[in-house]
């Protein structure tokens, strides 16, 4: 199964949301599925879920990932 999280804000941000969608992204990946985050938030430092992070994406890349 394919997950797509999309969030405005993700890290290097910190808060709420970002926490939310960390902890989603994390529990899909442990239980096997596939999963790809959309995020506006731009590059900052490298996190555990870079890999599998597409930031600031074009509306094209929004719909190949949908």
């Amino acid at each position: 199964m394919r997950i797509l999280i999309v969030s405005s804000v993700f890290e290097p941000s910190i808060g709420g949301v970002e926490t939310v969608a960390k902890l989603l992204a994390g529990a899909f990946l442990d239980r096997g599925l596939e999963v790809r985050i959309l995020t506006a938030t731009r590059p900052g430092r490298i996190g555990e879920f870079e890999r599998i992070t597409v930031r600031r994406p074009s509306p094209m890349n929004i719909r190949r990932h949908a």
